[in-house]
């Protein structure tokens, strides 16, 4: 880590770990102080939106005397404007950072441009802290010469609005638990069964994603450097043959052929040398019982911070898709050497054509739909006359048309149009999927087009993304930071029931208010989950968690004796 980022760092966790028991003022003066001093700025200002009113306020300031805020809002008040007048009525609008480089060139400064120049400051970035998607307030940083603001300093003023929004809710909720303690109870009963709820809803959530995984179309994989299998799903057990216990634990080189292996060595190093690689890669796949399977396989790197520590892979078969390519090419040969071999290959061609697995369609050059067979039909939910005539760029979003257009452009000039596509088609009732289209032309104008489904593949693969990402913040909160074995006890007890922070402080016999932080630092990543009823809050793990933890305990275990950490389940 660079020893300029150290100061940040422990800036944000100084923030996060404010003392949200002490007086609500003196809460706002430590996080100004805090970031102003981390920034070397001339000085800070808190706004506050008024939750009676929703009109702003400035409830406190640092380095420009007691009396600032009420300065401002005198100053305001002889302009005949409100504080939304001023660079904070945008970022109120907006939610978004608003950077003013020189305050004397900002037209909606005008009004309180006299207490600038008194003061002595020229430039500010006014950052919201937000509630959800709610502006609750600013974070606001002066700076004594006109200076325009680094995205570093952009990035650490946004991430210490957001912590200071963070501890300002929890300061303003503190307060109101001391004065309603009592009023829980009258609850417990109600949310004892809405915790049991969730409880089964997050359960058989994770059931469903398990399922998604183990009985999804393609077979999915994972394994590591080294190339050895550390995870499979059914339909790969089912392609190869075997048992899990058969596999895991092999190496790749045991499952293809030695020419498949070689391409998958050739191409993994470019992929990990950062190199643009053509996928999907086409292997050449052993089952158990020695047939062969042709494999089209697309591969992500995992990765624990710049090492690779294991590939991810999806894998179709297209052994059938193949021979009936190849038949179609063999078909075709035979369409140019005669015609009589045509019209005995006919019916055999319509037989591959209309029974094909994959949308099969042949368009003119405008895109006219001249035929498509049964699946096709089938997937648009459409009978023949409504597509027969039709152009194909009516059954494509937007950006699928003009995929399509610029590859005709291309086509016309002369230049090498690649044949494979991935576009996003529109159903007759609206829905909307994925295919992969091969298209190659024929004869006479006609262009054949063959379509595979893909819905389901890139769904999966948007959810491992996602899955992998949280992982790694997983990764990050328990392995990487201070606090982090107490966070992975946190989560140990959360995979039993949910509990609210003063059951977690119990159990770890930990301080109430330490509980709270490392919570709140887990809800913030999405790792937990909290609900507030009435006075209340219960936290419990995020969707698809226990899978993470899952593979996390496994890593835990893979690496009890290189690091410290915590088994969480």
């Amino acid at each position: 880590m660079p020893e300029n980022e150290k100061p940040k760092l422990k800036a944000l966790s100084d923030i996060a770990s404010i003392n949200i028991d002490q007086e609500f003022d003196k809460i706002l003066q430590n996080i100004l102080e805090i970031t102003c001093e981390t920034m070397k700025a001339h000085s800070g200002t808190i706004i506050l939106v008024d939750e009676t009113a929703g009109e702003l306020k400035m409830v406190a300031s640092y380095g420009l005397g007691q009396d600032y805020p009420e300065r401002v809002h005198e100053a305001a008040k002889e302009a005949g404007v409100s504080l939304t007048y001023s660079p904070s009525g945008i970022v109120l609008r907006t939610g978004k950072y608003y950077i003013v480089p020189n305050v004397f060139e900002e037209p909606k400064g005008k009004p309180w441009l006299h207490l600038t120049k008194e003061l002595g400051f020229s430039s500010i970035i006014f950052a919201p802290m937000k509630k959800g998607l709610r502006v609750i307030g600013m974070l606001n940083i002066y700076m004594a010469q006109v200076h325009q603001f680094t995205d570093e300093e952009i990035d650490f003023v946004s991430i210490a609005a957001s912590q200071a929004s963070s501890v300002v809710q929890n300061g303003r909720i503190c307060g109101k638990l001391k004065n309603n303690i009592m009023e829980l109870n009258e609850y417990k009963e109600h949310l004892e069964e809405k915790v049991k709820n969730a409880y089964k809803e997050l359960y058989e959530s994770e059931e469903r994603y398990r399922d998604f995984f183990e009985n999804a179309n393609d077979s999915i994989y994972i394994y590591d450097s080294e190339g050895y299998f550390k995870e499979v799903n059914t339909t790969a057990l089912k392609l190869l043959g075997c048992t899990k216990e058969e596999i895991i634990g092999t190496h790749i080189s045991k499952w293809i052929t030695p020419e498949s292996l070689r391409t998958t060595r050739e191409t993994l190093k470019k992929q990990i040398s950062g190199e643009l690689v053509e996928q999907p890669i086409i292997l050449d796949v052993i089952c158990k019982n020695g047939e062969h399977r042709w494999m089209e396989i697309k591969r992500r790197l995992i990765k624990d911070d710049d090492k690779v520590t294991a590939v991810h892979g999806i894998g179709r078969d297209i052994t059938e898709k193949r021979k009936m390519e190849q038949e179609l090419d063999e078909y075709r040969r035979k369409l140019e050497k005669s015609y009589e071999e045509l019209e005995k290959s006919e019916a055999k061609y319509r037989e591959l054509f209309e029974n094909a697995q994959d949308i099969m369609f042949v368009i003119d050059t405008e895109g006219i739909v001249l035929k498509m067979n049964r699946m096709g039909l089938r997937i648009l939910g459409c009978p023949k006359e409504e597509v027969i005539g039709s152009n194909i760029l009516k059954w494509l979003t937007p950006e699928g048309r003009e995929i399509i257009q610029e590859n005709r452009k291309k086509h016309r000039a002369g230049e090498i149009v690649e044949p494979i596509d991935i576009l996003e088609m529109v159903c007759k009732n609206g829905e909307h999927r994925w295919v992969e289209i091969n298209i190659r032309d024929i004869k006479d104008g006609e262009i054949h087009g063959i379509a595979r489904d893909i819905t389901e593949t890139k769904r999966l693969k948007n959810e491992l993304k996602e899955s992998n990402k949280q992982l790694k913040l997983l990764w990050y909160l328990i392995g990487g930071t201070r606090g982090g074995a107490t966070r992975a006890l946190i989560l140990k007890q959360l995979v039993d029931k949910p509990h609210n922070a003063n059951q977690i402080a119990q159990a770890l016999n930990i301080d109430y208010k330490t509980a709270r932080h490392h919570l709140g630092v887990l809800v913030k990543n999405g790792i937990v989950t909290k609900e507030i009823n009435g006075y209340n809050t219960i936290y419990f793990l995020s969707k698809n968690m226990k899978v993470n933890l899952n593979e996390f305990n496994r890593e835990v275990r893979q690496r009890k004796n290189q690091v410290n950490l915590v088994k969480i389940f």
